[in-house]
């Protein structure tokens, strides 16, 4: 992609309110699927049966199939993805999981940002998801590199 097409495609957002503003949160939700654990074992070679077998997940301390973390994460990867021209950069990402997800469970992931360093064009965001009962799963903390064209 030419350098005036990313700045077009940039310039399309409200940069200054997006990137600028502490506090500003972003939210997506989704739910995770039978379907959608067989393409993540698929693609990632994780079969681990408290993802694939509700029968071994009986057994478990869960009692059902729990969705893998890092598919959580990803609804997080998913926010920062469209974020102003879809041209952020993650750099770094912790997370705590505290509580299960099931499957077919509607989780609400939220970003929000907590600081913003214009030099170095990176943002610092909170990162969380809610399950339906509205507790707390996995949190965190994530850093997204952004062109320098955004700041200036």
């Amino acid at each position: 992609m030419e350098k005036d097409s990313i700045i077009k495609l940039i310039s399309i957002e409200n940069k200054e309110n997006i990137l600028t503003t502490i506090g500003k949160q972003f939210v997506f939700s989704r739910s995770f699927s039978s379907k959608d654990m067989e393409v993540f074992a698929q693609l990632t070679g994780d079969n681990n049966p408290i993802h694939q077998s509700e029968e071994f997940a009986k057994l478990s301390i869960f009692k059902h199939r729990i969705v893998p973390g890092v598919l959580l994460m990803s609804m997080f990867s998913k926010i920062f993805g469209t974020l102003p021209g879809n041209t952020g950069i993650y750099i770094f990402q912790s997370c705590k999981f505290i509580k299960p997800v099931y499957l077919d469970e509607t989780v609400k992931a939220i970003v929000e940002l907590t600081s913003v360093d214009k030099i170095k064009s990176v943002g610092i965001f909170s990162t969380k998801c809610f399950n339906e009962k509205k507790e707390l799963v996995p949190f965190g903390d994530a850093k997204i590199k952004f062109p320098q064209i955004i700041f200036n």
